[in-house]
């Protein structure tokens, strides 16, 4: 049964470490970037400060 179990090849270790908090980092930002724009829609269907910022281009 030991034989069928594997462990992770200490070479590897320090590389899965940095990829899993790659990932948390990156999920994080997405889910922050994804809420940045949910209050913009929103703060925008209640000032409609988008139409007033677009005149200027």
């Amino acid at each position: 049964m030991d034989e069928n179990q594997q462990s992770i090849d200490p070479e590897f270790r320090d590389e899965y470490q940095k990829i899993k908090s790659d990932i948390k980092r990156v999920a994080i930002t997405n889910i922050l970037f994804l809420l940045l724009l949910i209050g913009v829609y929103f703060a925008n269907q209640k000032f409609d400060f988008l139409s007033r910022l677009e005149r200027f281009f």
